[in-house]
This record gives structure tokens, C-alpha cells and sequence, in this order.
């Protein structure tokens, strides 16, 4: 991912989600590394980056079901929704890659 357009942390895991330049984005687990200087001096490698769109990324948000539970049935579930310029607007469930390239498996989309 060289331009990030968006960006959201996970509010109960130490995930960040990213998505930009190229319909690409990028998933960062952040509990992998303990000192920040790691981060800055070496950079941080995603745990997951794959192509969401034709366009560029335009937002990208994870779901969570925080204290109601009434998002997401299931907890291993990592949904997100992404947006980009062509107006595509997407569901992924990272926690299930596809076979054929590791991408987040998509749920729906507009287009």
C-alpha cells in the first residue's frame, strides 16, 4: 500500500486497517510489536493486503460488536466494510482468506 486514503483502528483488538492507492488494503497487526522505534526504524509489514476494488480505496471501517453483541454473530468474525471512488461499497470477513490469493473473503457488495 504506497497512499493510504483511509484509515480505522479496531476498537477491541490491536488491529489497523488501511486502504488507498491502487483498490488496495492493508490489515497491520499492531499486538506484534512492543516498541514503536520497531515500527519507525525497520517499518511494519501487513498481515494482509489484497486488491478491493478497482478504483482507489476511498474509507475503510471494521464492525464490531462491542457491547450490544448485535453486530456480529459470531466473535472469530472480523468484518470491515471499505468504500472506494468507482462507488463500490463492500463487507469483507477477514477471518476467512480465500483460497486462490489469502484475501479476506467478501460478504457483499454493491457492484
Amino acid at each position: 500500500l504506497k497512499k493510504a486514503y483511509s484509515m480505522h483502528f479496531h476498537p477491541l483488538k490491536s488491529l489497523l486497517i488501511a486502504g488507498g492507492h491502487g483498490g488496495k488494503i492493508s490489515i497491520f497487526d499492531l499486538g506484534r510489536r512492543r516498541d514503536i522505534t520497531e515500527i519507525k526504524d525497520e517499518g511494519m509489514e501487513p498481515s494482509m493486503t489484497f486488491k478491493g476494488s478497482r478504483g482507489w480505496i476511498s474509507g475503510v471501517q471494521f464492525l464490531s460488536a462491542g457491547a450490544s453483541g448485535a453486530m456480529q454473530a459470531q466473535s472469530d468474525q472480523l468484518l470491515f466494510l471499505s468504500t472506494s471512488n468507482d462507488g463500490q461499497l463492500a463487507l469483507w470477513d477477514a477471518s476467512k482468506q480465500e483460497e486462490t490469493d489469502g484475501s479476506a473473503r467478501l460478504v457483499c457488495s454493491t457492484s
